[in-house]
């Protein structure tokens, strides 16, 4: 099902993205480790060993830097990233008793398009701090589970393939002449769940998950 929601969207976007590149200033590549943590919520029963770890994952991308002005930029990137949660799960015998638990990893495959409006201190300087906030849209590829549990909510349909982020950066370029480094930390809240699901006799299920992420950039000065 997943799959069939994919093809739906993404000519759209990679479109859409292919008109950026007319008034590009910079073009850049990004790559780092990626953090982050799910959290399950389930009106029946207790959930809180369930996502209680980090999973770190990576993330790449490429961007292009337009419209500069007196230190404001917009910033697009197109990208891949993975993310997901660790945990475990107890298991019972006949009796409804806990006699231990088994480790579960779920990995998340996402392609990205995001744009931040970002402002760059010092931007003519060698050294040029920055900051930006922005939006992205978080397409979910895939995923692996070694416990099926996300599959249960891909089944009906209740696996919202699609997440809409609200993005927070902060960094440090080094501009020399025509290349540009940097390392920035970016964060990542999406705004919608990855499951919103209530099912019958009422019982909900709501599992929300968000990243962060430590990189490195390498860009290009094309005007």
């Amino acid at each position: 099902m997943i799959y069939k929601q994919m093809k739906k969207h993404l000519f759209s976007i990679l479109f859409s993205a292919y008109f950026l590149t007319t008034s590009a200033q910079i073009v850049s590549f990004e790559i780092g480790p990626s953090f982050s943590q799910m959290k399950w919520e389930n009106s029946l029963v207790s959930t809180d060993k369930y996502f209680n770890e980090n999973y770190v994952g990576f993330y790449t991308a490429i961007g292009l830097d337009y419209l500069q002005k007196k230190g404001f930029s917009l910033s697009s990137n197109i990208g891949y990233f993975t993310n997901g949660g660790k945990g475990a799960i107890d298991y019972t015998d006949e009796h409804g008793n806990i006699i231990g638990d088994t480790a579960q990893t779920t990995k998340l495959n996402f392609f990205t398009l995001n744009t931040m409006a970002k402002y760059n201190f010092m931007a003519e300087k060698k050294i040029s701090p920055f900051v930006g906030l922005g939006v992205g849209l978080n397409y979910l590829i895939s995923y692996d589970e070694n416990v099926k549990f996300l599959e249960q909510f891909d089944e009906i349909d209740a696996l919202n393939i699609m997440l809409l982020g609200l993005i927070g950066t902060a960094g440090l370029n080094v501009n020399l002449n025509k290349l540009r480094v940097g390392v920035e930390l970016m964060y990542n809240y999406n705004l919608n769940k990855l499951v919103d699901y209530t099912g019958t006799p009422g019982i909900s299920n709501r599992i929300s998950v968000n990243y962060g992420a430590l990189l490195l950039s390498v860009g290009y000065r094309l005007k």
